[in-house]
């Protein structure tokens, strides 16, 4: 495997870093909606800052969301129901009324004029309305339901004529209704569907708007189907490949800035293919979600959670290729979406917000307090940009802040995401790196047993190392958790190292001076061996490698020197495989291996002596070579040197010697 940067492979994975790009380009613009971009953007109450505006063609106005649904609640509320007069039902009953012996002829007549007049079901839909509807002869005639007799009244009405018992009881039995409820009729006249999507029509060069006048409502509604109508025309006019290449100017814009970032700040990431592949592909998703949600509605597009994008990023990478990634992103979505500028004000503030406050995740609670924060930035900015355009609160859909809620909420399924992530596509989270530090994991268990004087170096060099680098504003957990690992090789031959070893007898005594270096050097390639085996991340059997990177076992070079002085040395039998650490965090942690190790060796230990000791040490490796593929420049050296120094004499000082006991004592 290579490692660096000057590498033979460099010019391969730029260029498929390129490819990446152009294929990701190629995407988006299969995922982008052949339609025309409306070139105005405007607010409701705010001025028209362009130039006076006439329609181009005859297009009509279509009403507002809120505008239709208040129509079919007022319909709604408002609905009557229609009923048929069935005379066949009175007549029907007087004949059966005339069979019954206890009914006579004023009885009859009685009945007839009953049925003369509606009589509706008690347990009929009209009794939910103020009015109904009956048809009789083909005509309609609306009544108020007080009007309209019930079989209630009638059965009451009878109870009062001046008739015996017996007729009123045979009476009782031929009241029936005659109103039958014409379902057909009351939906096709109350059908809320039937209500027009269009409040008129604008002929064409008809004034629209004056520059300087402000948008109205009206005016807003009028420019919005101008928009909508654009986006009709395309597969009618013959410039849509104007609209394509314009697509692929902006979006290639868009990414060509990302590329830039990347190439002059993280160029690492354009060395790793896996990791620029998920920032590409995350901008993918993002895109295909927009257009499909868009489908339904442009409010749908607030349950989009974008924010996650950047939180994800910010977690794996860092906050600067979050954001970049996530203002391109952003302003690639904003092509093809209503509003783009409500919507990149929206997305990218409380993106941003959501990045600078999460500053580490390792725990699950800080995901509950972004997203609350997430929640509460869209519905501020949300709230000042309707009100600003509206100039009222009153119509404000609340099902708005129903999407906003959800939206943030899907921000807490980053957790079990960023595992299935991190297996992926090999990234390492602060979570697991955390996990990986817990010194009573099986492989540090094991390294305290076998090799207790390495595990206590390890310790000793994290807390240097950890220092040092979060001053340096890099990653402290990772060089954390790869100092206590660096050094797991030792526990193949323990007792051949300094710290494991126990009175003057040295094991090297009956090794020559290159069997002992060979040692020596196997700690590197058994650690990897057994790094892997344990399924440790890449990143951290990276410092494994670089902790020495290609130096030299120094000590056993030097004696071999000095017993064969005639003799030409090859390097490479005392020389470490390699290679040179190549991120600031193995950097640190090279100069804290050593710099710590050597502090041991110190017989008096003061901070003369331990400054003197640090600034040889890591002025030694930098006249190696050893720094030169490391991101790290002359002035964190030098600030490393004096964060050593200190923390060392912290730790070494002087204690005060406590009087012996007296014997009376």
């Amino acid at each position: 495997m290579k490692y660096g940067r000057n590498t033979p492979h460099t010019k391969f994975r730029r260029g498929m870093a390129v490819s990446l790009f152009l294929l990701t380009l190629l995407i988006i613009l299969l995922l982008y909606p052949n339609i025309k971009h409306f070139r105005y953007s405007y607010q409701a109450g705010k001025p028209w800052q362009y130039e006076t505006l006439y329609a181009p063609f005859q297009f009509p106005v279509r009403k507002s969301v809120e505008q239709i649904a208040s129509e079919k609640e007022q319909l709604l509320a408002s609905s009557v129901p229609y009923y048929r007069y069935e005379s066949a039902t009175g007549e029907k009953q007087i004949i059966e009324a005339k069979k019954d012996a206890q009914l006579h002829t004023k009885q009859i007549d009685f009945l007839k004029n009953i049925y003369a007049q509606p009589i509706l079901a008690l347990d009929s839909l009209a009794t939910k309305s103020e009015s109904v509807f009956i048809i009789k002869d083909h005509i309609s005639t609306k009544m108020d339901v007080s009007e309209v007799r019930t079989i209630t009244s009638v059965l009451n009405l009878i109870d009062q004529q001046a008739f015996s018992e017996e007729e009123k009881a045979a009476m009782r039995k031929y009241i029936a209704p005659n109103l039958r409820f014409d379902k057909q009729q009351t939906e096709a006249l109350n059908n809320v569907d039937n209500i027009s999507a269009y409040m008129g029509e604008v002929q064409a060069n008809e004034l629209i708007i004056s520059r300087g006048e402000i948008v109205t409502p009206r005016t807003y509604l009028i420019l919005e189907s101008l928009k909508s109508q654009y986006s009709k025309l395309v597969g009618k006019t013959s410039n849509i490949g104007y609209v394509l290449l314009g697509q692929f100017l902006f979006v290639a814009l868009c990414l060509s800035f990302l590329y830039l970032f990347l190439r002059n700040y993280r160029v690492r990431l354009l060395d790793k293919p896996l990791e620029l592949s998920f920032i590409l592909l995350s901008i993918i998703v993002s895109v295909a979600l927009t257009r499909a949600l868009l489908y339904f509605g442009r409010f749908e597009i607030l349950l989009i959670p974008y924010t996650l994008l950047a939180v994800i990023i910010r977690t794996f990478i860092d906050s600067r290729t979050a954001l970049f990634t996530f203002l391109a992103t952003i302003l690639i979505c904003s092509f093809i979406v209503p509003q783009g500028y409500e919507f990149v004000t929206m997305h990218f503030i409380t993106g941003t917000i959501a990045v600078l406050y999460l500053k580490q995740l390792d725990r699950r609670s800080q995901l509950l307090s972004t997203a609350l924060i997430v929640f509460c930035s869209y519905t501020i900015i949300y709230l000042a940009i309707y009100t600003t355009g509206e100039g009222k609160i009153e119509t404000l859909n609340p099902m708005i802040f129903v999407r906003l809620g959800l939206n943030a909420i899907f921000l807490t399924v980053a957790y079990p995401l960023l595992y299935l992530l991190e297996k992926t596509f090999k990234f390492l989270s602060d979570v697991t790196l955390i996990e990986l530090s817990n010194t009573n994991n099986k492989l540090l268990r094991e390294l305290s047993q076998v090799a207790p004087g390495t595990f206590q170096h390890s310790m000793q060099m994290a807390n240097l190392a950890e220092e040092a680098v979060r001053k340096l504003e890099g990653n402290p957990l990772l060089v954390r958790a790869g100092a206590l690992y660096h050094d797991i090789g030792k526990m193949e031959n323990p007792m051949y190292f300094t710290e494991n070893q126990y009175g003057d007898i040295s094991p090297h005594s009956k090794l020559s001076n290159e069997e002992s270096a060979q040692i020596i050097i196997n700690h590197v390639t058994d650690g990897i061996k057994m790094a892997k085996k344990h399924n440790l991340p890449s990143q951290l059997i990276d410092f494994i490698a670089t902790h020495h990177g290609k130096g030299k076992t120094e000590y056993f070079y030097r004696s071999y020197i000095k017993e064969n002085p005639d003799e030409e040395v090859n390097p490479s039998y005392f020389s470490y495989p390699g290679p040179d650490p190549f991120t600031k965090e193995q950097a640190i942690l090279m100069m804290a291996d050593a710099c710590e190790a050597a502090t041991r060796s110190l017989k008096k230990k003061n901070e003369t002596n331990i400054s003197k000791m640090v600034s040889d040490i890591i002025d030694f490796q930098k006249s190696e070579g050893r720094f030169d593929n490391a991101p790290i420049t002359f002035a964190e050296i030098e600030l490393t040197k004096k964060i050593f120094i200190k923390k060392l004499t912290d730790i070494y000082h002087s204690r005060i010697a406590y009087p012996e006991k007296t014997e009376a004592e």
